[in-house]
Parts: C-alpha cells; structure tokens; sequence
C-alpha cells in the first residue's frame, strides 16, 4: 500500500499533535476528523478542510484504512472496538483502556478482526530509553538485582476541570496519565512481573501521589514512585535506574549514566555518560518538544503499509493496563496482588 487514507477521532491536544504529525508525512493523507466537544468542533471546522463529524461512526462512510483514536479512557474501548469491527487499524492514545476487562475486549477485537494496532507509549522512540534498552540487551551490566523507577510532572496543584478530573471519568490520576508511561517501560526493560503492591493519595484529585514495590518472573524488583504534583519537574520526567553484577546505569529522558566495574562492549570501566543531544537522529517533522511523538506515528503508518504488526499493539497495552489496576486493587485492599490473578478475575 504505497498511500494510506485516515481519521482522527478527538481534536484536542493530543489529536491535534497527532494530525500535525500526520499531514506531514508522504503519502498520508488525513481526510476526515470527528470531535465530540461543541467548542473544540467549532473552532477546528473552521480551521481544517477536512469533513468534520460529531459522531465517530460516520467516520466508515469515508475512504479511509486506519483511525487515530485521541479520546477519554473511558471511551477507548467502545470507540476501538468499533473501528475494529470495521477492519480499520487503529492507533489508540494511552493509556490503552480504562480497565482490565476493556482492554482485553479489545485485543479480542483486534485479534478476531486482523487489525493493525498500536497504543501511544511514545517514551519507547524516545533516544535515551532506546539507548538503555540496547544497554540491557547487550548483558553490559551483568545480572541484574534491583531497580527503580520514576515518572514526575509538575501539573495538578488545585482542583481541576476536565474528564482527567471528574469522579465520574477518573480511574487513576497520574498513574494513568504518567504513571503508565513508566510501567510501559519498565515491562518493555525487564519482561513481565509477578506481584504488586501499590499505595497512592489523593490531594488535589484522584492519586496524585502513589508508589509501588513490582517483582518480575526473573527475580528482579522495582521500586516505582510517580506523581503529577511534583514541584521539582515542570515537565514529564521519567527516570530508571538499575543495579547488576557489573555496575550501574541510570537513564532518564535527557542522559545515561553507567558505571562499570569491568568494560564491557564498548563500554569503559568506570563512569560514561551518554546525552541524549549524542544520540539525536534528525527526524522529518518536530512538534512539540520531542521526536519521538513523530517517530512513533512514523512507525505506526509503516506498519499499515506493510500490513505488518507494531512493536507496540493493543496486546503490549493490555499487559500494562494489568499492572495499572494491579497498583489500584492493592492500594484499595492494603495487600500485594498477583499479576496473574488481574487477567484470570477478568475473564
């Protein structure tokens, strides 16, 4: 397929980065858009020649391959589902549902229909954790033994307005918003986990603070603490640092930090560090303040032309979303949970 055809369901912040993204690209053509929100649909009417639909589903009635689906969480599920059942591969904003259960039906959508998808963990295309991902690979650091991690914004310091917010909609706060971010990561480093046990607060709305202790099948641990109130960062920070057998590496979204008892590849013995301004690789099109937005759109497009699977589909959403509500029961229960017991309830 040398040109491809799409739609965006959402026009706000995210759907608006996305369709940037998009428009730029050969032969991609953005050719229908719809928008729930009244004030959101009068203003990008006007701006977009483009038909603009209020109800997602007229979208089908359109020449289009795939959706980009930049919604609530709520909604993930009931829209994705939808376009599956339309064969249209379908890219999802994260978090990839708002609940275990729905991001399973999903994957059975997408499975039972043959669809491509991929869920929008954009850190994974980001140059610094790519970099640390080939470290990990490469054995550089030996066995490993102990982790943590970390995911910081300075954005929720007052009650708030918006779906983020209302009792209604919210199933998570920051854990969802930043938190998934690092879970995404942390599953992608180090393969699947075993046990969780969660706590959070709530201070200006629904876990602004939480933390969490995640053993792998491995043996490795992680100590995970995230939160969107935090005075230090301004913007989204996520950081992960490991221990092994050989040293130490610590990498955020700006740098990696080793140390090495003993050189290993083409690693030094002792302190390197490697800027994230070293491992720049120009991208076509740059909004906002990272390549890998456009990067994992990038990817996503590619794949629907080579009708092939992503390296990150609904099933890596899935696996993520078990650790998320594995953090809440635990932090409701006051006990460590089962990973595996979160997929089993939902069944």
């Amino acid at each position: 397929m040398d040109e491809l055809n799409l739609g965006i369901v959402g026009l706000g912040k995210m759907g608006a980065l996305h369709y940037g993204n998009l428009e730029i690209m050969d032969n991609v053509n953005v050719v229908c858009a719809a928008e729930a929100n009244k004030q959101v649909y009068n203003y990008t009417e006007k701006m977009l020649e483009i038909p603009i639909y209020t109800d997602y589903k007229k979208l089908v009635s359109q020449d289009i391959d795939a959706v980009v689906v930049c919604v609530p969480d709520e909604l993930h599920a009931m829209i994705g589902n939808y376009f599956a059942e339309n064969n249209l591969n379908v890219f999802m904003e994260k978090p990839l549902a708002d609940s275990v259960q729905n991001a399973k039906d999903m994957v059975d959508y997408s499975e039972k229909n043959d669809i491509i998808t991929q869920v929008g963990y954009f850190n994974r295309f980001s140059s610094t954790f790519k970099k640390g991902k080939e470290i990990l690979n490469d054995n550089i650091l030996g066995e490993l033994f102990h982790s943590r991690g970390f995911s910081y914004e300075g954005l929720v310091f007052k009650s708030h307005k918006g779906w983020r917010f209302s009792k209604d909609t919210d199933v998570g706060g920051s854990l969802l918003d930043i938190g998934s971010h690092l879970i995404d990561l942390l599953l992608w480093y180090f393969g699947e986990m075993e046990t969780i046990f969660g706590i959070k607060k709530d201070a200006f709305s629904s876990t602004d603070y939480g933390s969490s202790i995640i053993k792998y099948k491995n043996g490795l641990n992680t100590i995970v603490d995230f939160s969107w109130s935090s005075h230090l960062h301004r913007q989204m920070h996520i950081e992960i640092q490991v221990e092994g057998s050989n040293g130490f590496m610590n990498v955020n979204n700006d740098y990696i930090k080793l140390f090495l008892n003993n050189s290993a590849g083409n690693y030094d013995e002792g302190w390197t560090t490697i800027y994230g301004v070293e491992l720049y690789e120009p991208t076509e099109f740059l909004i906002g303040v990272e390549t890998a937005y456009f990067e994992e759109d990038k990817h996503f497009i590619e794949c629907c032309k080579m009708n092939k699977k992503t390296d990150l589909n609904w099933k890596d959403g899935l696996d993520t979303q078990i650790i998320l509500e594995g953090i809440i029961k635990s932090n409701e229960n006051n006990q460590l949970v089962k990973v595996g017991d979160i997929l089993e309830n939902n069944r």
